[in-house]
Formats: structure tokens, C-alpha cells, sequence
């Protein structure tokens, strides 16, 4: 009977650890998706960012065309 008892002891420490181990493990995929979203939101503002910038030099450029030609 002791080491029955002995072996359920190891047994339901091992089962606790998996469980640490899924629940860390679960964690990392939850926060990895969290990060990977926000990479992807901000590589989107950047695009936009970066067709603004092109606008405003395309307007810069068209109102120094204007001017000059006053």
C-alpha cells in the first residue's frame, strides 16, 4: 500500500507539472498572437504613413509648380 501511495504521489506531481508547463505554454501562444496582431497593426499604420508622406510631397511639389509659374 506505501508504494502504491508513493507512486500516486509522483504521479500527481507530474500531472501538476504538465499542467504548469500547458498553462506557460498557452500563455506564450495567447501573447504571441497579441504581438504578432499589434506588429500587423502597426506595419499597416506605417504603409499609411508612408502614402501620406508621398501625397504631401506631391501636393508640395504641384503648389511650387503654381507658384513658380505666377
Amino acid at each position: 500500500m506505501r508504494t502504491d501511495m508513493e507512486k500516486m504521489r509522483r504521479n500527481m506531481e507530474e500531472i501538476q507539472y504538465l499542467n504548469r508547463d500547458v498553462t506557460v505554454r498557452l500563455k506564450n501562444v495567447v501573447t504571441n498572437e497579441i504581438l504578432e496582431k499589434s506588429f500587423k497593426e502597426r506595419l499597416q499604420g506605417v504603409v499609411t504613413n508612408k502614402e501620406l508622406e508621398k501625397n504631401i510631397l506631391e501636393l508640395r511639389r504641384e503648389m511650387e509648380r503654381r507658384t513658380s509659374r505666377n
